[in-house]
C-alpha cells in the first residue's frame, strides 16, 4: 500500500481523535465534573439511577432485568443476575459517582434456564443486543475503522484486478460497519 494512503488514513483518523477544539471542551467539562463528585456534591436520585445503570450495564449480560432506585447516596439494586455477574455488577454499582451504599437485593441464579428475564441474547446499556456491538462504538473507533475500509476500498481501486476482491470486500464491509454505527434515532 501507498504510504501517501496510509499516512492520509492515519492523519485523518488522528485528527478526529485529538479533535483540538472541541476535544479540549470534552476534557475540562469531564475533569470538572469529575472535581464536582470528589467534593462530595449531592447528586439528584434521577441522576444517581442514571449513572448506576451506565456502570452496570456493561457487567451484566441482561441489564434491563435490574431495577435501580436511589434515596440520598443509598443505592438498592433488585431483580435477576447470575451468579457469575454478580460481585462484578455489585462493584461496578459501588463504583458510580455519588453512591454512598449499596444495597443489595438482587435474586441470584446459576444459570438462565426458567428464569424468564434472564432469557434471550441479552442487552448492551441502551437495550441493543450484544450481538449488534458496532452501536455501542465510540466516534473514534468509528473513525479508525472507517479510515481503515477507505484505506482498503483505496488500495483494491489501485490494485485493480482479482486480486483487488478481497481488500474491496473488506474495505466495504469496514466502511458499512463504521457508517451504520452512529447514534440511533428512535
Amino acid at each position: 500500500m501507498s504510504p501517501f494512503l496510509v499516512g492520509a488514513a492515519l492523519g485523518a483518523t488522528s485528527a478526529f481523535i485529538l479533535d483540538p477544539q472541541e476535544g479540549r471542551r470534552r476534557r475540562a467539562q469531564g475533569i470538572a465534573v469529575h472535581a464536582r463528585s470528589l467534593r462530595g456534591e449531592s447528586v439528584t436520585d434521577d441522576v444517581l439511577c442514571a449513572r448506576v445503570r451506565s456502570k452496570i450495564g456493561r457487567y451484566t449480560t441482561h441489564p434491563r432485568a435490574i431495577e435501580v432506585t436511589a434515596f440520598g447516596g443509598r443505592v438498592v439494586l433488585t431483580g435477576d443476575v447470575l451468579q457469575r455477574e454478580l460481585d462484578r455488577l455489585v462493584d461496578a454499582a459501588r463504583a458510580a459517582p455519588g453512591v454512598q451504599h449499596v444495597e443489595n437485593e438482587l435474586r441470584v441464579h446459576e444459570t438462565a434456564e426458567h428464569v424468564s428475564a434472564l432469557q434471550g441474547t441479552g442487552t448492551g446499556p441502551h437495550g441493543e443486543p450484544w450481538e449488534v456491538l458496532e452501536q455501542t462504538w465510540t466516534p473514534g473507533v468509528r473513525a479508525i475503522v472507517g479510515g481503515g475500509g477507505a484505506a482498503s476500498l483505496l488500495y483494491s481501486l489501485v490494485r485493480g484486478g482479482f486480486g483487488a476482491l478481497v481488500p474491496l470486500a473488506i474495505g466495504t464491509t469496514l466502511l458499512a460497519c463504521a457508517v451504520n454505527a452512529g447514534p440511533r434515532q428512535k
